[in-house]
Parts: structure tokens; sequence; C-alpha cells
């Protein structure tokens, strides 16, 4: 990796501007699969440690996550999950995904 200008960092800030184009208001499966082919390019071209491959795929994972869940896609949601917490342990963004997959968009909006 120290030859290239991609580094993952676990903490980071991000500032996001809010407009029109903005992924969470795109279409969620478009997102997804960009999102897996740009990380199988990374595979392909980027030499990564396992410790790095882990952390990509549970960023990967929780993503992808977060989108099938807009998209209503509590399968793929929870799958998605599953797999962030198995490469990136149990962390509690990937928890509360999980949970909120499990019971549901519509009925998390009525309890709201």
């Amino acid at each position: 990796m120290k030859k290239h200008k991609l580094t993952l960092l676990d903490d980071t800030t991000i500032s996001m501007y809010d407009h029109a184009e903005r992924s969470m208001k795109s279409d969620n499966n478009v997102i997804i699969s960009r999102t897996l082919k740009a990380v199988d390019w990374i595979e392909k071209h980027i030499p990564l440690t396992k410790e790095e491959k882990n952390r990509l795929h549970a960023h990967l994972n929780y993503f992808c996550g977060i989108h099938s869940y807009l998209e209503g896609k509590r399968i793929s949601s929870i799958n998605y999950c599953i797999n962030a917490i198995i490469n990136g342990g149990a962390k509690i963004k990937y928890v509360e995904l999980l949970a909120k997959s499990i019971l549901g968009r519509k009925l998390i909006s009525k309890i709201k």
C-alpha cells in the first residue's frame, strides 16, 4: 500500500454537502453494484494485508447493508450486516443496523 494513494482508516471525520445526487437519494441497487465493482478493482490492483482486507470488507458490507436497508431488502441487509460483523467485529453501528434490518424500515417508521 505504500506505493498507492489509498489509505484505509478506522477513525475519520467526513463532512458532506446535502445535494440531489447524494448517494442516499440515488438508486441503491446501482450504488451497491458500483461499490462491489470498486472493491473488486481494489483487490485486483492493490496489495492488501489480511487486516486491511478485513477492514475493507467490513466497511463494504456495512455500506451495502445501509443501502439494502434503504431499498427495503431486509434479507440482503441482514446478510451484509453479518458479514460486516464477521470482518470487522461487533461494532455498535453494525449491530444497530442489523437490529434495524431485522425489524424492518416500515416497523421502525411506525415506532418513531
